[in-house]
């Protein structure tokens, strides 16, 4: 289950990175440790404000549902992500899960 919610959560960052950033270049990376795994997206993108964006909330087109399906994913495991961006970027996206009990799920 906690390889699937990584891999969807980092799918969402490299397609919020392809519609919306116009970077040149992604970074992505995944670190184990004893107790969770830390994976972050970075791109050199246009960036954005953050807090405004999670404020408006969903648009009619349904744009900015990614963010929060991305932290509620991290949230049921246990987890927690971290949106940080600026109007002319960078943005990073971070996810740290604490792994589960059994780690072969």
């Amino acid at each position: 289950m906690q390889r699937v919610a990584v891999l969807r959560i980092i799918q969402q960052a490299l397609a919020n990175v392809r519609q919306h950033a116009e970077a040149g270049q992604v970074v992505v990376t995944v670190r184990m440790a004893d107790d969770h795994l830390t994976a972050s997206v970075e791109d050199d993108g246009m960036g954005f404000d953050v807090e405004a964006v999670l404020a408006a909330g969903p648009d009619a087109d349904g744009q900015h549902q990614g963010l929060v399906g991305m932290r509620e994913r991290a949230r049921l495991l246990g987890g927690h992500l971290v949106v940080t961006s600026r109007p002319g970027g960078p943005t990073t996206i971070t996810l740290r899960l604490p792994f589960a009990q059994d780690r072969t799920r």
